[in-house]
């Protein structure tokens, strides 16, 4: 495989990862626009060439922008993109405050992913293969740089390595596979596998007048017990929608993007949707585990159990290169200050309407 993959990359890479030489119309990348986005307590800085990753990123977390000056003392990355010799190949440059192996890193987060690692190696640079094309790299690593193939889709790939790089940073967070909403000066917690009805239940508490903090990542501040604003893009499929929602989905264009699960979804900006609470960041008070559906929703508060330590998913990036430990006594803590509900999920309004009770109770 060692020849068969140096030879089909002998043009693209060999040329390419000379990247301390710049291309004759590569600026100085201070020069470039620069962007910043503010994720739990740290910031991520993206510059880039051509802004077409820049303008993704935007797409994707807009409402997370947010203007200089930041204060100093967070965890802060810059991810720049420019370009090198050949077209179709770019490179991307972490400013990190930490050493990081960005292909150990991307391999623990994501192990069960298409991709894998060739064990040829070009000039030092080691690879990612996609499991359909195993003798054309998509990306290149090596220190602190990255090289893609801008002719596969790697902007995903690189958002989220940006994103996480700037999550596992942060030690007193804690973010997990969950939305997030501030009801009443208060925040829970949606937990459940995709299609469990945490989007769709979000939305309809959202619609009651509830601030939406996040659909997909729920952060939570370890020491303060409080829920911080994550607000990715909210990705829509076919279902049931508040009529306030739908009714703003037919009055602008959002874009659609198909997902790994082969659906056809919309990309919508949570505040084109609700209005925004800049910096609402809420005691955490319940937490509701999503248990299935039925023709009427249901309610039950439970004692803390170890399952729902289990149930309650941490993303990769929190326990990268940390004491496991460590985090379960942050975790802990945070959970024995909740109450804990599981939640069986019927008519969308219904459901939000006994969510919205068990708030009041609590």
């Amino acid at each position: 495989m060692e020849t068969h993959l140096s030879g089909l990359w002998s043009r693209d890479v060999m040329v390419t990862t000379n990247c301390d030489e710049p291309a004759a119309n590569q600026e100085d990348s201070s020069g470039f626009p620069l962007e910043a986005y503010q994720f739990g307590d740290g910031v991520l800085e993206i510059s880039d060439r051509y802004r077409g990753f820049q303008d993704r990123f935007h797409d994707v977390y807009g409402d997370c922008s947010i203007q200089a000056p930041f204060p100093q003392e967070i965890p802060r990355i810059r991810c720049t993109l420019t370009t090198t010799r050949l077209p179709r190949v770019s490179r991307v440059e972490f400013e990190d405050p930490e050493p990081l192996d960005a292909l150990a890193f991307i391999r623990a987060m994501f192990p069960s992913s298409d991709y894998s690692q060739p064990s040829a190696t070009v000039s030092g640079w080691r690879f990612l293969v996609h499991t359909d094309s195993p003798y054309r790299p998509v990306i290149g690593f090596r220190g602190t740089q990255v090289l893609v193939d801008r002719r596969m889709r790697w902007q995903p790939f690189v958002t989220n390595l940006a994103v996480q790089r700037l999550l596992r940073l942060q030690r007193d967070m804690l973010f997990f596979h969950a939305a997030a909403i501030a009801v009443s000066g208060s925040g829970l917690l949606l937990v459940g596998d995709k299609g469990a009805g945490k989007t769709t239940t979000s939305l309809f508490l959202a619609a009651r007048g509830h601030q939406l903090l996040s659909d997909e990542i729920g952060a939570v501040c370890s020491s303060s017990r409080e829920v911080v604003p994550f607000r990715r893009a909210l990705s829509i499929r076919r279902g049931p929608l508040p009529e306030s929602v739908r009714e703003r989905l037919r009055q602008e264009s959002f874009s659609s993007e198909l997902v790994l699960d082969g659906t056809i979804r919309l990309r919508v900006p949570i505040g084109s949707l609700f209005p925004l609470d800049p910096a609402p960041r809420v005691p955490l008070r319940c937490i509701f585990f999503l248990r299935g559906f039925a023709d009427a929703p249901a309610v039950q508060r439970c004692l803390l159990e170890r399952k729902h330590v289990s149930w309650l998913r941490l993303l990769g990036c929190c326990l990268y290169g940390a004491s496991h430990k460590k985090k379960l006594l942050q975790l802990l803590t945070v959970l024995s200050s909740c109450r804990v509900y599981e939640l069986i999920a019927g008519p969308p309004q219904e459901t939000a309407e006994l969510v919205e009770k068990a708030m009041e109770e609590s």
